[in-house]
């Protein structure tokens, strides 16, 4: 194939991005101009921290130096620029040396530096997040740098910053900045902080994608370079958000270079929910975006999965723009891909693999679900570029610029975010534009789960960003669609357990997915009622009537989470579930046992059936966008009243109950 070749020939040429002088206005329109990002870099970008160096967990208070009171945090020799600085309990002096090693550029308190009291610079470039604080200020220097903090105490750090080959012109950052610096800031500030806005008159082409199998939604002709790619999934289809795969083919290849789950692709393994970064995301109708540019030099084929049991209609927009076939040879192509497993003891996550190529990494999305707690959180990212380790991290949160499990709940910024936090449960992402990791060889990214690696059992998926020179590493089999579903809740059944759920006679309108796994088992059924209807009959078996235990949990079928239990006696066998009827498309997860009589035996009684209504739930209470929903459970002899667990999306909000 032609570009390839070009490519891969590029090896020692200078990139295009260096052929002028950088200095910070550069490096500033570079966080919000994407069209540089495909062009394959010959820079290299390390980040320094305070990870443990026994390889333990004690990933604090390590620095390259101490000399007095004073730590040396980070020091190398240029060209070069510092392009992220992370703390996550910032304390004492910061002070950076660039070029001048008497007299540093930057001196102040460290946290004034990220809360808007070191002017110019304010947040979103520099700012606390959720546990932690985060500049992406860029600061280039010609000849040397140094990052030091008096009285640092115990830190967490991280000091990213990028090497340019020697002979690379570069303008040492000083203040007061220049009028075209402070104009460029200044746009990089309104950026940040304006909305994000889809193409005018975006134009869709709707789909219909029979069950089960694949069909071509979008073919180009090149060469050419894509500048936005969306996707709409009406509501009521919302489990091909993780049902259907997106795959994307460039030049004919014949292994995709995208192949995620839709919703995971944007950056959700729970589906659309509030991720706004500046690149990829949802908006807030639904509407998955991407501003990746994906250059390609012949064909572009972009190809949907439908793993669902009725047809899949999908609308998707596709925005290209010409690109010049020289330019095709400085670049690299767009790739995305999903890795999706149960934790293994000893085993990092592998976010991607690349060999015989050169690239640069630009970003991931994690999805990540625990059966209890938030311990994996405790795990480092480990990057290794051409034989080298380049990115030793101090934490999860770290690595999406928050600390301590973010200790703030959710934070959604222009290139990082964490847009579900439970107490067992996450998602977050991070887009790398100045700090891409770079390779010419080879790269091996991974980060671990718990202090080492050493959390079984938690559900991680995660989608990574970057582009690279073909071939591509295959180094992960995506499952069929049809398996694929929404992270499942954890949950330990008692003893003596049934799932309802697989007791209940199919027909029409009724789905049961799996969407529930146990510690102690395979995973449980859950009844998905489908189209949305006021009143539905299921027949059930009749499990201890005499004396028994409800457990329900009510949803739209978007977001799960934990549930409670609510004692159920002298349970009759007609039983009316209210359920609000504003939920639209609903689940009701159900299972039920038997306290276990003296002689042990589990009676089983004929057949039930329980009517499910869509009408009289009542939301009460609301704290902190969290309402507390009272099911009620009638029988002919009394009304029960349990406090329930109630988990749904109304709009785009996502309500759970205390």
């Amino acid at each position: 194939m032609l570009v390839i070749g070009l490519v891969a020939s590029l090896a020692t040429a200078q990139s295009p991005l260096l052929q002028k002088e950088i200095g910070v206005d550069t490096m500033l329109r570079w966080l919000i101009s994407f069209d540089h990002l495909p062009y394959l870099r010959d820079w290299k970008c390390v980040q320094f921290s305070s990870y443990d160096r026994t390889g333990g967990n004690a990933d604090a208070g390590n620095f390259l130096r101490v000399e007095g009171n004073v730590a040396v945090l980070a020091e190398a020799d240029g060209p070069g620029a510092i392009v992220r600085i992370w703390s996550a309990n910032p304390r004492g002096r910061l002070r950076i040396y660039l070029d001048d090693m008497e007299k540093p550029v930057i001196d102040c308190p460290m946290r004034d530096f990220f809360e808007g009291r070191f002017p110019p610079i304010q947040p979103p470039i520099a700012m606390p997040s959720s546990g932690g604080v985060v500049s992406y200020f860029p600061m280039p220097f010609a000849q040397k740098m140094r990052v030091t903090v008096q009285d640092p105490g115990p830190m967490y750090y991280h000091v990213t910053i990028v090497q340019f080959p020697k002979g690379t012109k570069v303008r040492t950052l000083k203040f007061p900045l220049s009028d075209e610096e402070m104009k460029a800031l200044r746009d990089v500030l309104t950026e940040w902080t304006s909305p994000i806005r889809l193409p005018a008159k975006l134009s869709f082409e709707e789909h219909t994608i029979d069950p089960k199998s694949r069909k071509t939604v979008f073919e180009l002709r090149g060469p050419a370079m894509v500048k936005g790619l969306f996707i709409a999934i009406s509501p009521e289809q919302f489990l091909a958000w993780r049902k259907a795969i997106l795959r994307v083919y460039w030049d004919g290849e014949k292994s995709p270079s995208v192949e995620a789950p839709i919703g995971d692709f944007f950056g959700s393994g729970f589906g659309p929910v509030y991720l706004y970064s500046r690149l990829i995301g949802f908006t807030d109708e639904g509407i998955g975006y991407c501003f990746f540019p994906m250059p390609f030099a012949k064909s572009a084929r972009f190809e949907v999965e439908n793993g669902l049991n009725e047809p899949l209609n999908l609308r998707i927009s596709v925005v290209t723009e010409a690109v010049n076939p020289s330019e095709l040879a400085k670049m690299g192509y767009f790739h995305a891909k999903w890795f999706w497993w149960f934790t293994e003891k000893g085993k990092p996550h592998q976010f991607m693999k690349a060999q015989n190529s050169r690239g640069h990494f630009v970003g991931a999305a994690m999805t990540m679900q625990s059966a209890a707690g938030l311990g994996f959180l405790e795990g480092d990212e480990l990057f290794d570029v051409d034989g080298e380790r380049v990115f030793n991290g101090t934490g999860t949160e770290d690595y999406y610029n928050s600390g301590w499990y973010f200790a703030t709940g959710h934070v959604i910024a222009p290139l990082h975010g964490c847009v579900r936090k439970t107490d067992n449960s996450i998602v977050a992402y991070r887009i790398h534009i100045n700090d891409a990791v770079v390779w010419q060889r080879e790269a091996d990214l991974k980060i671990e789960h718990g202090g080492m690696s050493d959390t079984e059992g938690v559900e991680y998926s995660s989608v990574a960003w970057w582009y690279q020179t073909e071939p591509h590493t295959d180094f992960f089999k995506v499952p069929p669609a049809t398996v694929l579903h929404f992270p499942r809740q954890p949950v330990t059944l008692p003893p003596g357990s049934l799932v309802a759920a697989k007791l209940v006679t199919p027909q029409k309108g009724v789905e049961v997915l799996g969407l529930f796994r146990f510690t102690d088992a395979g995973g449980m059924d859950a009844v998905v009622v489908r189209p949305p209807q006021k009143t539905l009959s299921l027949s059930v078996k009749d499990i201890a009537p005499d004396r028994c235990e409800l457990l329900a949990t009510l949803s739209n079928g978007a977001i799960l989470g934990r549930s409670e239990f609510s004692s159920v006696t002298n349970f009759s066998e007609l039983l009316t579930c209210a359920v609000n009827e504003s939920m639209g498309k609903w689940c009701v997860f159900l299972w039920e046992w038997s306290k276990l009589r003296q002689d042990k035996r589990f009676a089983l009684k004929g057949m039930a059936k329980a009517s499910l209504q869509s009408s009289a739930l009542s939301c009460g209470l609301k704290a902190r966008s969290s309402p507390i929903g009272w099911l009620q459970v009638r029988s002919p002899t009394r009304t029960v009243k349990a406090l329930t667990r109630l988990i749904c999306l109304n709009g785009r909000s996502l309500w759970t109950s205390c």
